[in-house]
């Protein structure tokens, strides 16, 4: 999982809530248009255009993410006591259309996990340790960092980020690291400048499997 940290709503989603009146209230089924499209922008920029669970880059029109909710609609909707639905900090932004991805991307991510959600036995991703608590493999596995962390396997599961589609895109990164630091091309003179190229935003973005590329590197040189 990458960490993500929010943000405050943006101006657009705010003006549309302040539009409720006696014979209008604002709700997830007419949540649509430039508000909807306005917030699920602000979610990639505040993500720096990658999805929160797996990291894949992610379009800025749009066009292969949606908006998630971490606490589903299902369990904390309007039925509920505690109704999440339109609350921006329950928003993230995950790969996939929100319907079907297209079919060279299997369902993993905010489409995996669906409406599941366990209060006691999760990890968002704004935990400020969320990254730290997976490992990677150079052919592109991801296992939980720590010994019995159940929790972690658990999210691995849910999201089915050990999907084999995710696995050889993390993989094709993760190679050409591996390449670099056998030839002698990338050493530890080199790391920190190398895990700040993956981990800094360019023009607002973060390369594709960015944190996942920095996880393996502070592995592979003890840094954690």
């Amino acid at each position: 999982m990458k960490y993500s940290s929010k943000q405050e709503s943006p101006a657009q989603f705010l003006e549309w809530l302040a539009l409720e009146n006696d014979d209008w209230k604002p709700s997830w089924r007419n949540f649509s248009g430039n508000p909807r499209d306005a917030t699920l922008a602000a979610l990639l920029s505040e993500q720096h255009f990658v999805c929160c669970y797996c990291g894949r880059a992610l379009n800025a029109n749009l066009s292969d993410s949606h908006i998630e909710h971490f606490r589903p609609r299902k369990t904390y909707g309007p039925k509920s006591d505690n109704d999440l639905s339109l609350e921006y900090l329950n928003f993230v932004a995950s790969c996939g259309s929100g319907n079907s991805l297209s079919p060279s991307l299997p369902k993993t991510c905010g489409e995996a996990k669906g409406s599941w959600f366990d209060e006691g036995s999760h990890i968002a991703p704004w935990d400020l340790e969320c990254e730290q608590r997976f490992a990677y493999g150079v052919s592109g596995t991801v296992i939980p960092k720590f010994q019995n962390d159940a929790i972690a396997e658990v999210m691995i599961s849910v999201l089915w980020l050990d999907n084999p589609a995710l696995s050889g895109e993390r993989a094709s990164v993760l190679m050409d690291i591996e390449r670099a630091i056998d030839s002698g091309e990338l050493t530890a003179n080199d790391v920190a400048q190398e895990i700040a190229f993956w981990t800094t935003p360019e023009l607002g973005a973060r390369p594709t499997f960015g944190h996942v590329a920095a996880r393996y590197l502070q592995d592979e040189f003890g840094l954690t």
